[in-house]
């Protein structure tokens, strides 16, 4: 029973009858289960969510007796799903960390430990046990070990559209107790999660917030953050307006003044729509609330899109002392046009100064080569015919680099 649990939890599949089935003959038969299966079985159903009191009853009493049997990492997973499930008997964590020893764990052990301790210092703040102690020492090793991941192209994609609905806010903000929130605000501590297909398991054709999700969440909400979750099955494949829309929504859960219906619509308009509602000042929420959201004029001018930037050469970025691709604002630089005819006209003119300085070198050349042909046919006229000829060539050649690159 454990394994098959486990099995499905760690899969992503939220099985609800198969957990509700092993919730139901598990307790029966703790006695049976090894450490490591009571930790399994305990981390499997915290992470898939699923509710069982009396098998969370049976494994805390089974625990506590056979405490030694427990090694590092099934001691963190039992109080990590403790911990996750809101369990709200204390004993099962005195047992536990009572017996750990900092010393003989991995950081991930720690990191994992932490948020069971913040879990432990918020329920119990009178409760001193070792892990409350190591509070400190556990948190920069969940820092370490949770550093979040390049930001997706959703994430770049929600973010924008709360811009132009008028929500200015942090990207990848990390709070004082080390999570890191998608979107936020920290001064009015509001956030928005972006979650992608890691936060979820799948019951058939639903999607489950997992154990760890719910967790976070639940910690942040008790330090005071709001926070809403924009799923990506509800933001993929969708329409521009319903993405508006949700993001709309999203806005209230946030108990920030948003006008729905302008926002829906804010695209119908050779320039967009006052997303703000302009009467924020008087509603219930008050000044603070609608600080939050610009004005109509701001927001229609997040909202108009801006012309696309003028990709740089490799050349004109030479001459402007810029790197290759960085784009080129119009308004702060000359013509393209005029520029490249500038940058060509150097071209030339270098080319034409590198012609003239090498004159003097090939004179002497011409001239070597005559004394050359002098000693060899001892004939002066032919000599005389290749130098004049060969300086007549050199001429024609300055003077066309002259006409072509006139020198300054």
């Amino acid at each position: 029973m454990a394994i098959t649990a486990w099995a499905f939890a760690t899969a992503g599949v939220a099985a609800e009858p198969l957990f509700r089935a092993i919730a139901k003959e598990a307790p029966r038969r703790i006695g049976e289960f090894s450490s490591q299966a009571m930790a399994n079985t305990a981390w499997a159903f915290a992470t898939a969510g699923v509710a069982a009191e009396a098998l969370f009853k049976a494994i805390a009493v089974e625990t506590s007796r056979r405490i030694g049997e427990f090694n590092p990492q099934d001691m963190a997973n039992t109080a990590w799903a403790f911990a996750c499930v809101g369990y709200k008997q204390h004993q099962i964590f005195r047992d536990l960390s009572s017996t750990i020893r900092v010393c003989d764990l991995t950081e991930i052990v720690q990191s994992q430990l932490y948020v069971v301790a913040l879990y432990m210092q918020l329920e119990w703040p009178d409760l001193h046990v070792p892990l409350s102690v190591q509070l400190k020492s556990f948190r920069s090793k969940y820092s370490r070990n949770n550093r979040a991941p390049s930001p997706s192209q959703l994430q770049h994609d929600v973010s924008t559209m709360f811009k132009q609905m008028g929500w200015v806010h942090t990207f990848e903000h990390v709070t004082a107790e080390g999570f890191s929130l998608d979107l936020a605000q920290p001064k009015s501590k509001l956030a928005v999660e972006v979650d992608g297909p890691s936060h979820y398991l799948k019951d058939g054709g639903a999607y489950v917030v997992n154990g760890a999700t719910r967790l976070k969440s639940r910690l942040l909400q008790s330090f005071g953050w709001t926070i809403a979750h924009v799923a990506f099955f509800d933001w993929n494949h969708r329409s521009e307006s319903e993405r508006r829309q949700l993001v709309a929504t999203k806005l209230t859960e946030l108990a920030l003044p948003v006008a729905i219906e302008e926002a829906v619509a804010v695209n119908d308009g050779p320039r967009a729509n006052a997303v703000a509602d302009t009467e924020a000042k008087d509603d219930d929420h008050g000044p603070a609330a609608a600080s939050n959201v610009l004005s109509g004029e701001e927001a229609a001018d997040l909202m108009t899109p801006e012309p696309e930037p003028t990709p740089i050469t490799p050349v004109i970025a030479h001459e402007l002392n810029v790197t290759e691709n960085e784009p080129v604002d119009a308004e702060d630089t000359p013509c393209l046009e005029e520029l490249i005819s500038t940058t060509t006209r150097v071209k030339r003119r270098r080319k034409g100064r590198r012609k003239a300085k090498s004159s003097v070198p090939r004179a002497w050349r011409q001239t070597a080569v005559t004394f050359v042909l002098a000693a060899a046919f001892g004939s002066y006229a032919v000599c005389v015919a290749y130098f004049l000829a060969a300086r007549w060539r050199q001429n024609v050649s300055i003077t066309t680099a002259a006409v072509v690159c006139p020198m300054d």
